[in-house]
């Protein structure tokens, strides 16, 4: 199989090759211009950082006069709608419907935003939690299956370190730029190893997981009795009445 390319700007020598690369060759002609397929930047150039999330228990900010009108007309607008309208297109309608009142209209929402409005600070008043906190993933088991890998995965995994070797002083992200861009415009036989692998891959997650899944009553039983005996280690008590019977302990 013919490696997928990468983009030529000077540094990264031509479709042709990457001198002792492996020839790096296949699509003809650079890949310049045009944008990056994978860039793990936000549009402002910056690392993407995890946002928080509202306090589950934190005060709802008061709705505006237009969206408690949404919610009020969002079904009757919709109602007279042909069937397969779309979310955008029943959206549409329903702001041409509030544009098209008059204030006079729009009082009953306006006084119902200010009660909301009232609501809400007379709520944040007597709060003294959080308002927002972190977004945090549950931690994965450190025991459960591995993910399935992207074809664009396999394929950096191939290219990457021959890309390094051949150029030690460019940058990861730059690498992974012109990886992107040579992925994008690569034919469907170039990608076909790779896409192969991700099939593979994705139906050995699935089995793992079935079965990762199947023996999650004995996994928890067994965590379960390591906190025991951990526990029983570290204060030399006993729990009156603790069996170490997998049937006893599904019994409750």
């Amino acid at each position: 199989m013919e490696p997928l390319p990468v983009k030529n700007e000077g540094v990264v020598g031509g479709i042709g090759g990457l001198g002792g690369v492996g020839g790096l060759g296949g699509l003809g002609g650079g890949a310049g211009g045009g944008s990056s397929a994978w860039v793990p930047v936000g549009k402002d150039g910056k690392k993407r950082k995890r946002l928080q999330k509202k306090a589950p228990g934190a005060p709802k900010r008061g709705k505006s006069p237009y969206i408690l009108f949404s919610m009020d007309k969002r079904e009757e607008i919709k109602a007279t709608m042909p069937d397969n309208s779309k979310v955008t297109d029943v959206m549409r309608a329903i702001a041409d419907a509030w544009a098209k009142m008059t204030d006079e209209d729009k009082q009953p929402w306006k006084a119902a935003a200010e009660s909301d409005k009232q609501r809400y600070e007379e709520e944040m008043a007597s709060y003294d939690g959080p308002l927002r906190v972190p977004n945090k993933r549950a931690k994965k088991h450190p025991d459960a299956p591995k993910r399935a890998s992207s074809a664009f995965l396999f394929y950096s995994q191939v290219m990457r370190p021959r890309i390094k070797a051949e150029h030690q002083d460019m940058k990861n992200t730059e690498i992974s730029k012109q990886l992107g861009e040579a992925w994008g415009k690569a034919t469907d036989e170039q990608k076909a190893p790779f896409v192969e692998k991700e099939k593979l891959d994705r139906a050995r997650y699935k089995r793992e997981m079935e079965e990762w899944n199947s023996n999650k009553v004995e996994r928890e039983f067994a965590e379960s009795q390591q906190q025991y005996n951990s526990y029983t280690a570290m204060t030399g008590f006993d729990q009156i009445g603790y069996s170490s019977s997998l049937a006893d302990w599904l019994a409750g």
